[in-house]
């Protein structure tokens, strides 16, 4: 389960995923973040981003949705995290934006 830092050790997302598509690993090497391809129950296809713990190997789920996600980068002090994504259950074309969150935590943002 989720602790307060919002790390897990549940790794059924892992299971279900079907393809890493891409991954990052930031400077300072302490977690690295991956986009994941999988179904749901409904045969949809979707797109995650998480963030991996190196020395803990928990993760944290930064994006997901219905649609695309995928490139995630660091910036060269290891903070922010910007991935490609689109999310088919908020804007109605899909478009394809430049999404942001801090790598420790917090709500993604698209541009």
């Amino acid at each position: 389960m989720a602790g307060s830092s919002g790390w897990s050790s549940d790794r059924r997302i892992l299971a279900r995923a079907g393809a890493i598509l891409s991954a990052a690993l930031p400077p300072d090497g302490r977690q690295f973040a991956f986009a994941v391809a999988h179904g749901d129950d409904t045969s949809e296809f979707l797109q995650d981003v998480l963030v991996a713990n190196v020395e803990s190997g928990k993760t944290r789920t930064v994006f997901q949705g219905r649609g695309a996600a995928m490139l995630p980068a660091f910036s060269p002090d290891s903070r922010p995290l910007v991935f490609l994504a689109s999310r088919s259950d908020v804007v109605a074309d899909s478009t394809v934006a430049v999404w942001g969150v801090d790598a420790s935590g917090g709500q993604a943002r698209g541009t």
